[in-house]
């Protein structure tokens, strides 16, 4: 069949809905839901309309367009009302009419979601196109009304008012829809929070006030689903609700999460005066793409005061804006002036360049000038030149960022790069599945099925371990094939793994056995860093109900980190250990780069100065896995030395030398320049046997040209070309 869309057609709507159009409440004559029958007064309240991007395939017209997309999903079966002309106009008697108006309010929110807003949030479920499908006449004609993540439907029922009667209803269901595609399938699901439930009010209400004939002083001004709640039916909500966060947030009774999410919806609402729709519409929108399934209102009300801020809101009305968000008792950011210091890697390593950030952050309505960041380097972390975004000046250990004025609610981020040098520590086992499963046991169950190498989403690489989420039981192991001797220190295991379970239902554990596999104990206590985030509770019995996991979405791979500092002096196994119910599945757990080593800390202090008299400083704390095999697994020595390549060459500043002696004995490296002269000296010492050292080239104070640094010990001699080049 053939398919194109035609410019336009023509159907009747309510807008928002027949209650608030004709500024009257439920059961005023003639507006009364009556059994879906017309009456007078109801059909004043239609609307003509232009119905954009109408599909045509074989002669006949779909509700079928670039944002919304007619489906007949389940019982009653209404089939999908094609039409063999344009006009799709019919009154509320008719369930045509559900379909269109379903049809152009989702047009209308996606379109204005893209071509107002500017967002680009395809539909994760349809091929990537930008349509939400949608059913006007589901779930069996229950009163009830829902967005499914597991299909990318939006499914309306016919109880009472026909839920796609009432904008307010489409308009709410379909910001489930955006939520999910803005947070790749991880909306929130802390535990009757509302934050969900609060945004979709929220974004129902915004556009309702667009086109509603009631003031600010009616109670109906205030109502979410005029049309379809509010009546004898249910009794709806409201966007003017007392309670405040935390302490008004109920924990008793049904719809906790609906009624909880009135007070997020209602901090909006109070907002949307002073920003106007489009930006709060903006803020609100970018806010929730920031969030995840653990979020919460807080969370999300830190993202929407740090979204406004990026868009440039003008100073007085973020400032009012922060006394709305703090008066309801959200915790925002405090006033004034604050620094922040981070890594771009959740821990460093010796192999590994890493990018520091330094976030100045004026949170104030006042302009701050003469801003000035010291930035103190522990021992250990070298400082790599002319990798600065600010200006800066190196004192000693300490980096000094000339940052100028700051505006009132303004940011400032600098990034510099460092590297790690001699810190010595231990590495007992790392694998990143490039050579698929070879170190591990994956046993395979009744079914057939196992862990196995993948390579669908490495975390790096080209494969990773993948185990999948099937809709059947099951209990999947992956297994170290050798026991790991861990020594006196500070081992922890390290991985990055993405999952995407059904939440609650299936999931992963890690596990670590002392004793060859005999018994096995969760590390559920020892996580350092992303821990379980859930607890299995499924109605069908799994190996881990009850127990805390990985489950639901992790949205992309994280780097968890346990501590085993417990296990020291005794020969483990560690296996990774995934367990599904009989019922819905999922995508499954991918396990990436794994790595027992060592760890130790990095103490890191950053202060920040203005004209205006301020200071203010913090410290961080840099975690750091070791990378120096233990000498069960130390390759076999070299006769007399071994040089790992200078890195980089050529070199703008500072470059790497690592090396390592067969015998100890003492070793002298320094730089010569093409005449033979000594121009600096880099080590004199001695060096024990087998260990790498890492050793730093300075040229800072060279000029450009060809160097060579000699390298001599008591068992050997070498020379290598270097080229300074900035």
């Amino acid at each position: 069949c053939s398919s194109d869309l035609i410019a336009e057609g023509v159907g009747k709507i309510f807008d928002p809905d027949p209650l608030t159009s004709a500024k009257k409440e439920y059961g005023a004559t003639g507006l009364l839901d009556n059994s879906d029958a017309d009456s007078p007064e109801l059909s004043a309240q239609l609307k003509e309309v232009v119905l954009k991007d109408l599909s045509q395939e074989n002669g006949q017209f779909y509700l079928r367009g670039k944002y919304a997309w007619i489906a007949d999903t389940g019982a009653p079966f209404k089939g999908l009302f094609e039409q063999i002309g344009t006009d799709f106009s019919a009154t509320r008697s008719n369930d045509l009419f559900e379909a269109v108006n379903a049809y152009y309010h989702i047009d209308l929110n996606l379109r204005y979601v893209a071509e107002t807003l500017g967002f680009s949030i395809p539909n994760r479920h349809t091929q990537n196109t930008t349509a939400q499908w949608f059913d006007p006449s589901a779930l069996n004609g229950a009163d009830n009304s829902q967005y499914d993540p597991s299909t990318g439907y939006l499914v309306f029922g016919e109880g009472g008012v026909d839920d796609a009667e009432d904008a307010g209803v489409i308009w709410h269901e379909a910001a489930h829809a955006l939520h999910d595609r803005m947070t790749l399938g991880s909306i929130s699901n802390a535990t009757n929070d509302g934050l969900a439930e609060g945004f979709a009010d929220y974004w129902a209400q915004s556009y309702l006030w667009t086109v509603q004939q009631w003031n600010s002083t009616d109670a109906p001004y205030h109502y979410v689903f005029r049309w379809d709640g509010h009546n004898p039916f249910w009794g709806g909500r409201t966007t003017k609700y007392p309670n405040k966060f935390p302490d008004g947030i109920v924990t008793s009774g049904g719809s906790l999460r609906e009624r909880n999410g009135q007070i997020l919806a209602s901090t909006l609402m109070e907002i949307w005066p002073i920003l106007g729709r489009t930006m709060t519409d903006r803020a609100a929108l970018s806010a929730v793409g920031m969030t995840n399934a653990e979020s919460n209102q807080n969370d999300y009300f830190n993202a929407f005061y740090q979204t406004l801020r990026q868009l440039g809101a003008p100073t007085g009305q973020v400032e009012q804006v922060y006394q709305i968000i703090t008066l309801r008792g959200y915790t925002l950011p405090a006033k004034g002036l604050s620094i922040g210091l981070e890594s771009d890697l959740p821990q460093l390593t010796m192999e590994s360049d890493a990018t520091l950030r330094v976030e100045i952050n004026n949170n104030s309505a006042f302009d701050k000038t003469d801003v000035s960041v010291t930035a103190q380097l522990p021992a250990g972390m070298v400082y790599q030149p002319n990798s600065a975004t600010c200006p800066v000046n190196l004192n000693n250990s300490s980096l000094v960022f000339s940052i100028g004025n700051l505006p009132a609610f303004g940011f400032k981020t600098c990034t510099f790069i460092v590297r790690l040098s001699h810190l010595t520590g231990k590495k007992y086992f790392s694998d990143d599945f490039e050579q698929g499963l070879s170190q591990w046991v994956a046993p395979k169950d009744a079914q057939n099925f196992a862990w196995t190498s993948s390579m669908m989403q490495p975390h790096q690489g080209k494969t990773s371990a993948f185990v999948q989420n099937q809709g059947l039981p099951s209990d999947l192991t992956l297994t170290l094939a050798k026991a790991v001797s861990l020594q006196a220190g500070t081992p922890v295991l390290s991985f990055w793994h993405f999952y995407n379970t059904e939440f609650f239902s299936d999931g992963g554990v890690v596990e670590i056995s002392t004793d060859a596999g005999s018994t096995w104990q969760d590390l559920e206590t020892k996580w350092i860093m992303n821990a379980y985030n859930g607890r299995i509770s499924s109605t069908f019995s799994t190996p881990l109900t009850s127990r805390k996991a990985f489950t639901g979405s992790s949205q992309k791979y994280i780097n968890s980190i346990a501590d085993l500092s417990a296990f020291v002096n005794q020969s483990v196994l560690v296996r990774f250990r995934f367990a599904s119910d009989a019922v819905t599945n999922g995508t499954g757990w991918f396990v990436d780069d794994v790595l027992v080593a060592d760890q130790t800390s990095l103490d890191s202090e950053v202060c920040m100065t203005s004209g205006e008299g301020d200071q203010h400083c913090t410290k961080e704390r840099f975690m750091v896995l070791f990378s120096t095999p233990v000498e069960s697994e130390k390759p076999v020595l070299p006769i007399t030395h071994e040089i790992e390549g200078i890195w980089p060459n050529p070199f703008a500043g500072e470059a790497t030398l690592r090396l390592r002696v067969a015998k100890p004995q003492g070793v002298r490296i320094a730089i010569h320049d093409l005449l033979g002269r000594k121009v600096g000296e880099v080590f004199d010492g001695v060096l024990a046997a087998g260990e790498w050292r890492t050793f730093t080239l300075d040229g800072i104070h060279l000029p450009n040209g060809v160097y060579f640094c000699r390298i001599a010990g008591e068992t050997f001699s070498e020379v290598q070309k270097i080229i300074l080049l900035r």
